[in-house]
Formats: structure tokens, C-alpha cells, sequence
């Protein structure tokens, strides 16, 4: 069985392994196949439409009869052969001259050329004329991709347009917004000035107070450690001035217990007017006249039975005046005196009994550094002396 040639490949294949479309033109399965799987269903050669229904398979049965005729054929057909392909090398060269810049005119009458590759009986010939239109195709193909962006660059400018006149709009509100951040910042600008010299105002005022301050530290500490050597000065001499206190009081206490003393002491040689008397009770007036003592505090003024601050007040002056030294003389010089050999016992008439004690009210004793009783008598403790102290009875 004889073979047969498939146009696209270039492979030889038995009939059966062939397919026919229906424009005519036979190719091998397997290219027929990888047109239908592309969806492009055209044929290869003549680009007429098909459908996968109009792939045939081809049954041809080759005649053995008649050689002599099918040997002047074959010369016919060569000669013929060589016609077909001295043209398709003629349009060949013609289609490879062809570019993005030749007329309408010239694609026109390439595309029919093309057309009619699938009339031509010469495989050669059409094997030429492929190989150019394919080279042709390549060569074209970005030129067509070209000239289909150049086509949508209309709908592109109006896109373009459009999206230029959003930002001009944008550009608008950043512009009035940059405006008035602009006098913002100036604002700000100003106020940071006013802030800076308000700052430097305040750092120059703070330097002077501090300086004012380190000054009256300074003052001050001087001030303080004056005070506090016064202060130690003033204490010492505080203490000093308690201890003498003291030593007043203890002085004018034992004044005191010494002038009373000395005033409880009676002269041996002092005479006693109601001596003759046998009552104990009886005293006699200024006049000579012998009363009870309920007349007496009747008749007798009220300066003698009471005795005045006034005079309180001169004899403890008068008796703090003296100094200790003589009080103590005076004391032991009467001590002496009363123990002396050489003097008399007083006399009290005919009786030895002593005459009764009175009760008398000193006056203004509230003003005395003693607590008394109704009676006249010291209250509590009382000091006798310097450093001793006995209870009142």
C-alpha cells in the first residue's frame, strides 16, 4: 500500500494512519489532533472552518493497470511541479519584502496568495510557500500586537483622561490642604518663637531666683548660726539665771525661818505689865484698864489685832537686806546672851504661869509664800532651812 506525506510534520504515514477534512487537504492524526486541542478548527492550508465530525479517514485503492500512462503522466506532473514551485519561490521572496509599513493593498494580495496555497498540486511548492507565510506570520505577529495596543489606546487615553481629572481634583484638595497646613506651620512657627523667648525669659528669671536664693541660703545660715550661738548663750545664761534663782529662793526662805525666829525670841529684860495679875486671860488695854480678851478684840482697833501687808513687807525686806553672815552673828550673840550667867529670869509676879496664846488673823496672808490654816498655822511641809524640812503640827 503506498504512503502519503503529511503537509505539517513532514512525516510519512500509511493511508490509514491519515485524515481527510472537508475542505479536501489530508493530515496526519496526530496534527489534526493538536488543532482541534488549540479549539482553533481551521485547516492548516486553506484556514477553512471545521468541525471534529468532518474528520474522515481516507480508503484508496491504487490501480495496477495502465503504466504507460502513468508513466507520461509523472513526466507531465514534474514538469508541471517545476512551474508550481519557480512560482512559489517567486511569492516567497515577495512575502519575506513584506512588513509593517507596505500598503493594504500588498496584505490584501498576500492573504489571498496564501488562500490559494491549498489549489497548488505541488507538495514542494506548498512546502516553499509555508515556510515563507510562517516567516511572515513571525515576522508580522508583534507588529499586529502592536497595531492591536495602538487600537485600544484610545479606550486607554479616555481611562487615562478620566483618572487624570480624579487627580487633578485630589491635587486641588492637597493643594488647599498644603495651604492651610502651610499657614498652620506659620502659626505654629510664631507660637514656637513666642515659646522659645518665653522659655528663655523664664530660664533667665529662674537663674536670677536661684541666684537670689543661694544668696538668701547663705544670709540665712549666717542668720541661723547666729541664732543658734545666741541661742546657746541665751541658755547658758537662762540656766545661770535659774541656778541664782534658786539660790534667791533659798536665801529668802531662810530669811524667813531666821526672822521668824529671831521675832518668836524675847528679851530677858523686857518688863510684863499684868505680872500681878492671877488670871491668864486678862490683858490690859492701852489706857491701863484690865480686859478679857473678848473686850479687848472689841475695844481694840482693827490695825492691832491684824497685821498689814505694808508691814509684812518692810520687815521681810528689811530682813532680807541683812546678810546671812549677821543674821547668823545676831543669832549666835543672843544665844549667848541668853545663856549667860550674869542675866535675870524675867518676872512674872507672883505667878510662874505663862499668859495664854491668842489666836490673831495676819492681814493679807493670802500674799505669803505659805499655806495657813483658820487657826493662823502653816499647812503641809515647811521649809526651815536650806536643806531641811519639817512637818507642821
Amino acid at each position: 500500500m503506498a504512503d502519503a506525506e503529511c503537509p505539517v510534520c513532514i512525516n510519512s504515514f500509511k493511508l490509514e494512519g491519515m485524515r481527510s477534512l472537508h475542505c479536501g487537504h489530508t493530515y496526519c492524526s496526530s496534527c489534526v489532533e493538536r488543532v482541534i486541542m488549540t479549539r482553533v478548527l481551521k485547516c492548516p492550508e486553506c484556514r477553512h472552518d471545521f468541525v471534529r465530525g468532518d474528520v474522515r479517514r481516507l480508503f484508496i485503492t491504487p490501480s495496477t493497470s495502465n503504466d504507460k500512462l502513468a508513466g507520461q503522466a509523472t513526466l507531465s506532473d514534474s514538469a508541471e511541479e517545476d512551474g508550481f514551485i519557480k512560482q512559489a519561490t517567486h511569492i516567497a521572496s515577495r512575502l519575506k519584502k513584506m512588513d509593517a509599513n507596505s500598503s493594504p493593498q500588498t496584505l490584501k494580495f498576500a492573504v489571498e496568495i496564501i488562500e490559494n496555497v491549498a489549489t497548488i498540486q505541488s507538495k514542494r511548492a506548498q512546502e516553499i510557500l509555508w515556510k515563507s507565510v510562517r516567516e511572515f506570520w513571525t515576522t508580522l505577529v508583534p507588529f499586529f500586537e502592536e497595531w492591536q495596543n495602538i487600537k485600544d489606546l484610545p479606550d486607554q487615553i479616555s481611562a487615562f483622561k478620566q483618572q487624570i481629572k480624579e487627580l487633578d481634583a485630589r491635587c486641588a484638595v492637597l493643594e488647599r490642604t498644603t495651604e492651610i497646613h502651610l499657614k498652620q506651620r506659620e502659626q505654629y512657627s510664631k507660637s514656637l518663637d513666642a515659646k522659645d523667648r518665653e522659655i528663655a525669659e523664664l530660664k533667665m528669671t529662674l537663674r536670677d531666683a536661684e541666684e537670689k536664693s543661694t544668696e538668701e541660703r547663705e544670709r540665712y545660715r549666717v542668720l541661723l548660726a547666729r541664732h543658734s550661738a545666741s541661742e546657746t548663750k541665751y541658755r547658758a545664761q537662762v540656766k545661770q539665771l535659774k541656778k541664782d534663782l534658786k539660790s534667791l529662793e533659798r536665801e529668802s526662805v531662810t530669811n524667813k525661818l531666821q526672822f521668824e525666829e529671831e521675832s518668836l525670841i524675847v528679851e530677858p529684860g523686857m518688863p510684863y505689865e499684868g505680872a500681878r495679875s492671877h488670871r491668864l486671860d486678862v490683858y490690859n488695854d492701852s489706857e491701863g484698864r484690865k480686859l478679857l480678851p473678848q473686850e479687848e478684840s472689841a475695844r481694840a482697833p482693827k490695825s492691832d489685832d491684824h497685821i498689814s501687808e505694808d508691814e509684812i513687807d518692810s520687815l521681810s525686806s528689811f530682813h532680807s537686806t541683812q546678810p546671812e553672815s549677821q543674821g547668823r552673828q545676831a543669832k549666835r550673840s543672843l544665844r549667848s546672851s541668853s545663856s549667860s550667867p550674869s542675866l535675870r529670869r524675867p518676872q512674872f509676879g507672883s505667878d510662874w504661869n505663862l499668859p495664854r496664846l491668842r489666836p490673831r488673823k495676819l492681814a493679807g496672808s493670802e500674799s505669803l509664800p505659805l499655806q495657813l490654816d483658820s487657826r493662823g498655822r502653816p499647812k503641809g511641809l515647811l521649809q526651815c532651812g536650806p536643806r531641811v524640812r519639817v512637818k507642821a503640827k
